[in-house]
């Protein structure tokens, strides 16, 4: 006759768990936006005063 002998033995693992779950999600957006503001413009006029004309 066979009698088992067993025994309790007491095993502790971590692992992970989820505990809760994100969603991410991208949006693109684009604005116009109209803005009033000063902007500095030069003009300058060239005379000839010489009488000779180059390259024309």
């Amino acid at each position: 006759m066979t009698v088992p002998v067993v025994r309790e033995e007491l095993v502790v693992t971590k692992r992970p768990v989820i505990k809760e779950e994100l969603r991410i999600k991208r949006k693109v957006v684009e604005e116009e936006e109209l803005i009033d503001v000063d902007l500095r413009k030069e003009e300058v006029d060239i005379e000839d005063t010489s009488g000779s004309a180059r390259g024309v």
